[in-house]
């Protein structure tokens, strides 16, 4: 799922993110290399196939305000914000710090929250109700 200035407001973006009607982009990365987003959640397959197609053009966003090549993705462990390579955050190496700050506190914050209220959103895990979709799979339990 991307998280576009274009298309949510800073101040909006997490009532806009998670109202029901957003559309989960199909391929994220693809919207990274058309520039209607700043940063995506991806798969690790579809972040080492960005890589070999534009090496040095995305970064992995790391905790701490951190970042790391994607060429060393093999080493995602030391700088991924995921516990696994299942998902992880890649933002266009240009992205503002400001921005890149922004939307790691957004995604912390969500996660804690949502952490403690999954009655409300599920971001990890398998959803047991009537949607069938979350941000992250159920191997994946937090952001570090």
């Amino acid at each position: 799922m991307d998280i576009s200035a274009k298309n949510c407001q800073r101040p909006n973006i997490f009532s806009q993110f998670f109202k029901a009607g957003i559309m989960e982009s199909e391929n994220p990365m693809k919207c990274l290399e058309s520039l209607q987003g700043d940063m995506a959640i991806v798969t690790y397959e579809d972040a080492k196939r960005a890589e070999e197609a534009s090496p040095g053009h995305y970064e992995i966003l790391c905790d701490g305000n951190k970042r790391s090549s994607l060429a060393d993705l093999p080493n995602f462990h030391k700088c991924s914000m995921g516990q696994i390579p299942t998902r992880m955050i890649v933002a266009c190496k240009d992205m503002k710090q400001v921005d890149r700050d922004d939307a790691m506190f957004a995604l912390m914050s969500a996660s804690e929250f949502f952490m403690k209220n999954p009655h409300i959103f599920r971001m990890f895990g398998q959803y047991s109700g009537e949607m069938n979709n979350v941000l992250f799979t159920e191997f994946f339990e937090e952001f570090h």
